[in-house]
Order: structure tokens, then C-alpha cells, then sequence
């Protein structure tokens, strides 16, 4: 679920945009994100420390990040952080969670499993999108220094229709993407957005976000792993559980 390192990277990001060649990025955008991020690395290293110390209730530390993000998600984010057609969004998300033609037997955890499944593929979808736009701005801030013999080359090389497009494209995305799994967390019950999972999940949603908006964190995107809710999964290993308790 989780890799150490790019805890590390991110954090040596964040280090290099505040003192590093990058020091104009460090905008409050990233400060904001950084702030997670640095939480984080206190938390880990915390629980460490607690472990090897022999403390049996080293993971409170870990208990205090869930908190913080939680907080930081529903009290300082905006939902809707670009101009976005909320209304469309909106309905969008309440019809994957109240669908009109509803199967036998669909409960909570079949619309939470939907939901979830549906920001997880909206932001593999997304993140793909947004790094083909950032090469694409580069074409486009690099190529067009070149004086090509033909005009139809350099239009081929750099579309500028299709990159701003495609960065609308992504910001409705995100909107989409942070108000379902604001609508995901609110559902209770089987969803516990107070988890590992879903901590580090909504920090892959913040760096997705935060990319969109300043450049630095370009090379983990993708890599921050989006799972809150498997339905199938945990019922599985329910079951699993169960048989292994009856079994002398």
C-alpha cells in the first residue's frame, strides 16, 4: 500500500522547492501540500522510534496523521478547487451512488465499491492526462523558439488547442474526483476514511491537485497509491478470519 521512498522524494520535493533552485514555486499551493507531507514524515519517524523503543502503542502516532488529513480535507479544502460545472459533477456522483436501475441486493457496500472504483480509474485517467499536458507546455515553451521552414510542423509539434483543452479537461476531473471522495468518506459505515488507506489515498488526491497547479511534484504522480474501499477484498478476508478461528 505504502513505499517509504516516496514518502522520501516527496519530502526532498518539498525541501528543494523551499530552499532549493526552485524557491519561486514555493508558492502557498505547495506549502499547503508540504505541510501533509512533512506531517507525515513526523508521524513515520515517530513510529519508528516508538517500535524500537518497545512501546505497544506506537501506532497512536499513526492515529494523529489520519486525524490531521481528515481535517485538513473537510475543514482548509475547497471541494471544488478549479471552475468546474458543479452541478454536472454533482449529478453525476449521486447517480453512481443512487443509480436508477438498482440490482438485487444493492446496498451500501456495492455503491461505495462503485464510487470508489469509479475516482480510482477517473484518476489513473487524470494523472496520465496531466503529465501528456505538462510535456506538452514544455513543447510548447521550448519548441516554439525554433524557427521551423514550415509553419505546419510546429503546429503538429505543439497543438495549442489541444493543450488547453486538455487542462480543462483535467481540472473538471479533479473536481470530480475530490467531490467523490468527499461523498465516498460521508457514506460511514464500511467506508473508513479515518484508515491508513484512506489517509494516504487522500494524499494521493492532494498531490494530483497540487500538480495541476505548480510543477515539482511532477514525477510522483502515479506512484501515491488511491485505495479506500474493497468491498470483495474485506468480505473475503472476513471469511478467511472466521474459518480460522474454527479450526482447533
Amino acid at each position: 500500500m505504502f513505499d517509504q521512498r516516496i514518502l522520501q522524494n516527496a519530502s526532498s520535493a518539498c525541501y528543494n522547492l523551499r530552499v532549493g533552485p526552485y524557491d519561486n514555486d514555493n508558492t502557498p499551493v505547495t506549502n499547503e501540500f508540504c505541510e501533509i507531507i512533512n506531517t507525515l514524515q513526523l508521524r513515520v519517524n515517530a513510529c519508528r522510534n516508538s517500535f524500537e523503543a518497545g512501546e505497544h502503542r506506537y501506532y497512536k502516532n499513526f492515529n494523529r496523521f489520519y486525524q490531521f488529513i481528515r481535517h485538513h480535507y473537510y475543514n482548509k479544502r475547497r471541494i471544488f478547487q478549479f471552475d468546474c460545472d458543479r452541478t454536472k459533477i454533482v449529478t453525476k456522483i449521486e447517480k453512481i451512488l443512487n443509480p436508477d436501475v438498482i440490482e438485487e441486493n444493492w446496498g451500501i457496500n456495492e455503491r461505495s465499491q462503485s464510487l470508489n472504483d469509479h475516482i480510482a480509474a477517473l484518476l489513473e485517467k487524470s494523472v496520465k492526462s496531466l503529465k501528456e499536458y505538462k510535456n506538452s507546455k514544455r513543447n510548447k515553451k521550448y519548441l516554439t523558439v525554433f524557427d521551423f521552414k514550415r509553419d505546419v510542423i510546429k503546429q503538429h509539434v505543439v497543438d495549442y488547442d489541444a493543450i488547453n483543452g486538455l487542462l480543462v479537461e483535467i481540472m473538471e476531473n479533479a473536481c470530480e474526483i475530490q467531490y467523490g471522495l468527499s461523498r465516498l468518506c460521508e457514506q460511514g459505515g464500511p467506508v473508513n476514511c479515518y484508515s491508513i488507506k484512506g489517509s494516504l489515498s487522500m494524499v494521493a488526491v492532494e498531490l494530483f491537485v497540487t500538480a495541476i497547479q505548480v510543477d515539482g511534484f511532477d514525477f510522483l504522480l502515479g506512484k501515491w497509491p488511491f485505495h479506500i474501499f474493497r468491498y470483495q477484498v474485506e468480505e473475503n478476508v472476513n471469511q478467511q478470519d472466521q474459518v480460522q478461528q474454527q479450526i482447533p
